[in-house]
């Protein structure tokens, strides 16, 4: 049997390539640079293949660097939930790891958690933004909130509530604009979510407004963006 890479050389490995240098990943493990740049030559020495190139003074994940820093995220990530359920267990806390969309997360999970601890006490839950489905069995996730059809594979699904569309703008946008009616509002300068790029097609067709401006405008790919650029009008 092969010897496996220690946990050591992997996450050196991982931090340096998420991260694109030895230096930062080395203030981020703790470690000393030389002691990251060790471990990821020792790693490659073990693989007997070539992860990082330098180029131009930065290091560049090679083929074999990206296929095997696909494998190996999961596996670290299950080995640090593992860890910390154990490690909680014994605690006599109950982990609950959760996947949840943030805009979704900030504005309607979080101030309903204290309420949630206060009803259960020995709970704690680690929140992780996702935005796409994935695969339970590859992520260390024991439940996730998700928006969109009711199609993921392998899961047992709980319809929590449908989504409300409101068109809202600025009331100086408003007056700039002369806006008096959905179709005026449907006419002017939008701005969209780049995960939801239908929305202003979905919201005209619900009210049987043209879509020809449906599709123009500013994109954004976080709501959170969108949301302060609806309030600057």
């Amino acid at each position: 049997m092969q010897k496996l890479p220690t946990v050591t050389s992997l996450r050196a490995f991982e931090a340096a390539a998420r991260l694109g240098s030895f230096t930062r990943a080395s203030e981020e493990l703790y470690l000393a640079q030389s002691a990251v740049s060790r471990q990821v030559r020792g790693l490659e020495d073990q693989l007997g293949a070539r992860l990082f190139d330098l180029i131009r003074q930065r290091i560049v994940l090679t083929q074999a660097g990206r296929a095997y820093l696909e494998e190996i995220r999961p596996i670290l990530a299950h080995l640090e939930a593992a860890s910390t359920r154990v490690s909680a267990r014994a605690k006599g806390v109950q982990l609950i790891e959760m996947a949840t969309l943030p805009t979704f997360c900030s504005r309607w999970l979080i101030p309903r958690l204290p309420r949630f601890y206060s009803e259960h006490p020995q709970a704690s839950i680690r929140l992780t933004s996702k935005f796409d489905p994935f695969s339970f069995d590859a992520e260390p996730f024991d439940i996730a909130i998700h928006f969109g059809t009711p199609d993921w594979t392998g899961t047992r699904m709980h319809h929590m509530f449908d989504e409300r569309m409101i068109a809202i703008c600025s009331p100086d946008f408003l007056r700039r604009h002369n806006i008096r009616s959905d179709a005026d509002l449907a006419a002017a300068p939008l701005l969209h979510l780049s995960l939801r790029r239908t929305a202003w097609v979905d919201w005209c067709t619900q009210l049987s407004i043209s879509t020809r401006n449906a599709y123009s405008g500013w994109l954004c790919d976080q709501f959170s963006m969108l949301t302060e650029a609806a309030v600057a009008g």
